[in-house]
């Protein structure tokens, strides 16, 4: 009958067996197995590949399909990726700055959801005064509702104008409070 007892080292080559009958090595230990799964930096790399070289996957007409490449260091390493992109923090994902470029070092960055739908194709920025925001900042920031300035926007209002006269409480007709006319009364 055999021992029930192994040893550490006995235990470590019959682990690395089945890897080496197939040729495998591990590079980077981040595509773990078992109930614990991949690294979210390892799974975020699979994704961005996926996206833009597998003309099957969901996405691929939003990336690959659109001419978003993976650039050659990381599309050869995810240990590369990991180098440049380093760990991602609690509530991230990887995002890019400029959304028509590749992936690379340069234009990556780990993201909260909220920056990222600030970081859209759909995403309208106005500049007042020199500061560039989202339709959606100015909004927040000036109390007036994303459609009323777009709708004034439409009408010839300049962007400084649309962010800055607030609607007078609605009844029959539209008015509009502005400095001047508060200073009138």
């Amino acid at each position: 009958m055999r021992s029930s007892k192994r040893s550490p080292k006995m235990m470590q080559q019959q682990l690395l067996r089945p890897l080496e009958r197939l040729g495998r090595r591990l590079v980077h230990g981040c595509a773990r197995s078992g109930f614990r799964g991949k690294t979210p930096e390892y799974s975020s790399y699979q994704n961005m590949l996926a996206r833009c070289l597998n003309e099957n996957h969901s996405q691929f007409v939003y990336y690959g399909a659109r001419g978003i490449k993976v650039c050659d260091r990381w599309r050869n390493s995810f240990v590369s990726f990991l180098d440049d992109m380093g760990n991602r923090p609690e509530g991230t994902s990887l995002d890019r700055i400029n959304n028509d470029g590749n992936y690379e070092p340069g234009n990556c960055r780990w993201a909260t959801k909220v920056e990222q739908a600030y970081n859209r194709r759909c995403t309208r920025f106005l500049t007042i005064q020199g500061e560039t925001l989202t339709l959606a900042q100015w909004s927040s920031i000036s109390k007036i509702s994303k459609l009323t300035i777009v709708g004034r926007i439409r009408k010839g209002w300049t962007p400084a104008l649309a962010v800055s006269v607030r609607p007078a409480r609605r009844g029959r007709g539209v008015k509009y409070q502005s400095e001047s006319s508060n200073e009138a009364q």
